[in-house]
């Protein structure tokens, strides 16, 4: 009885250390056989694969008829697209508050043929 006053601590402090590495053996090593990264292909993916590398194969052995650019009907084909201008996107900070710095961003492409005057109207550039 004399023993136990005297080590005491020194128990207490030897059982919480294998309590605790009992608790770590149970809970952090597991099966070897089961990793975090696998990388199992099942034979469906690589029958896709395999059809997806041959497809490729094929695109890359197919040539072009140059002769089609030469031809008057494709040469007299017209352009209709549309020139797109910038427009204000919206806010410079979407996650402002309304009124703290809610201005709407302007376009940074310059104009050659409207300046602002002192008035902030807009008037022909002068040359």
């Amino acid at each position: 009885m004399d023993f136990l006053k005297q080590h005491k601590t020194k128990l207490l402090i030897g059982a919480i250390l294998l309590f605790a590495f009992i608790l770590y053996g149970v809970f952090f090593t597991g099966d070897d056989d089961t990793a975090l990264l696998t990388s199992d292909v099942s034979s469906e993916a690589a029958a896709g694969n395999a059809d997806l590398i041959n497809l490729l194969t094929q695109l890359r052995s197919l040539t072009l008829d140059e002769t089609f650019f030469d031809n008057p009907t494709f040469r007299g084909l017209s352009d209709f697209s549309v020139e797109i201008l910038p427009q204000p996107v919206g806010r410079q900070n979407p996650f402002a508050p309304f009124g703290l710095g809610g201005v709407p961003s302007t376009p940074s492409v310059p104009s050659d043929d409207v300046q602002d005057d002192e008035e902030g109207e807009s008037a022909p550039e002068e040359e």
